[in-house]
């Protein structure tokens, strides 16, 4: 019983210390700035307001930020996970020439880097900087994901694919009909890492993007956390009854809170997923 009573307070700890922070970036960017300033706001708005977000989502930048967001998490996640698992699949048959190979190119390639310059050229060869195809052709092809995915694919009975071929169906059809129908964990365990990459990613836009229209939320994120003053930050509104902090507790309520909605629905594939993908007996 003592030890009972002991666990349960340890955990209420450390659920208490994991979720405070957010739930104080969340009071803080509900309470008025210039009275935040005075302090004593720890637990619910003192001052009530929704005025740091009506600045942020009046402004123009930022809607279309988040559409830029919204787009490359989408468009990025499914080309992302379509590559990684058809590639995975075309190279996991224990048949293949050069197996080997192939999975020593992809370690090589995940842990060695070209750098920066030399990516910066093959990018701005290929033309893809300073436009939408910077977020999407780069994270194309996940190098660890690809490992993991060829691990499931190994658990698969060989059976099931040589049935479906004698059957008459291509690879093609045995692949998009029954290797992705019961790939659901894993895929959706992917598909949950790459949308938050996405949705994350910023240093992209540092680097390759200089069109402002092609900045996403991430970067907006980033720009106003760095800000001192809350006057260039938007062009309306009263700054007396808002503060660059108060502006950017609700910059980062904006960009969390689609993830947060998201994860619960993928939570159920999630440790299935990484187990099935991960382990081989």
């Amino acid at each position: 019983m003592p030890f009972d009573v002991f666990s349960i307070i340890i955990s209420s700890l450390i659920i208490f210390i994991s979720i405070y922070p957010f739930y104080y970036i969340l009071v803080l960017s509900l309470n008025e700035g210039m009275d935040t300033r005075m302090g004593g706001v720890y637990f619910w708005p003192r001052a009530f307001t929704l005025e740091n977000y009506t600045q942020i989502l009046n402004d123009a930048k930022w809607l279309n930020g988040l559409l830029i967001s919204v787009l490359r998490a989408t468009i990025g996640t499914v080309i992302s996970v379509f590559f990684t698992s058809i590639f995975a699949y075309a190279i996991s048959p224990s048949w293949l020439r050069f197996r080997k190979f192939y999975r020593g190119w992809l370690i090589v390639a995940m842990y060695v880097s070209g750098g920066l310059i030399p990516t910066y050229m093959v990018f701005t060869a290929i033309k893809i900087t300073n436009s939408f195809l910077i977020y999407i052709v780069p994270s194309a092809l996940d190098y660890f994901f690809v490992l993991i995915f060829l691990t499931y694919y190994r658990t698969i009975p060989p059976s099931l694919r040589e049935a479906t071929l004698i059957d008459g169906a291509s690879e093609s059809r045995v692949f998009f009909d029954v290797i992705l129908r019961i790939s659901t964990p894993i895929l959706a365990t992917y598909a949950l890492f790459s949308a938050v990459t996405q949705w994350n990613s910023y240093f992209d836009a540092v680097i390759y993007v200089h069109r402002q229209e092609l900045r996403p939320l991430a970067y907006l994120l980033v720009e106003v956390l760095n800000r001192s003053n809350t006057s260039q930050f938007s062009p309306y509104g009263n700054a007396a009854s808002f503060t660059t902090q108060s502006l950017q507790m609700a910059c980062v309520i904006i960009a969390i809170a689609p993830i947060v909605a998201l994860y619960p629905f993928l939570q159920k594939y999630f440790s299935k997923g990484i187990m099935l993908g991960a382990v081989k007996e």
